[in-house]
């Protein structure tokens, strides 16, 4: 809502044509939710990975969904991304950048991985 109102303010820009502070700080906002969200959906999947095998082999899929759903919704980097472009400061672009990249590569390839042993564990039943 943040973001909505600072661009729909009459005064969005300042009179060197760039957008105020209020607009800047809503973009930064706007790119630490999804990347937070990232960070939670990690652990998560951590999580899932660390559970897979010692669960009860009846509800082992709900591990198998879990890791699906947390993968995707890892994926929404793209969140990120669309929001970084809007941003003045640099080095805070390139630090979501870098993290966001880093969780993306932890986190997916473990997701998979844990879908697949679910997999090998519903189908050795």
């Amino acid at each position: 809502d943040g973001l909505i109102e600072s661009l729909a303010s009459p005064r969005m820009m300042t009179r060197t044509g760039h957008p105020p502070r209020a607009v800047q700080a809503s973009f930064r906002s706007c790119t630490q939710v999804p990347l937070t969200m990232m960070e939670i959906c990690s652990e998560a999947i951590d999580l899932c990975a660390e559970l897979v095998g010692t669960t009860n082999p009846n509800v082992v899929s709900d591990l198998g969904i879990a890791a699906l759903t947390l993968k995707t919704a890892m994926q929404g980097v793209l969140n990120v991304l669309i929001n970084l472009s809007s941003l003045k400061d640099k080095a805070f672009r390139d630090e979501c950048c870098q993290k966001g990249e880093a969780l993306l590569a932890h986190a997916v390839p473990i997701a998979q991985e844990s879908y697949e042993k679910v997999l090998k564990v519903i189908t050795e039943k």
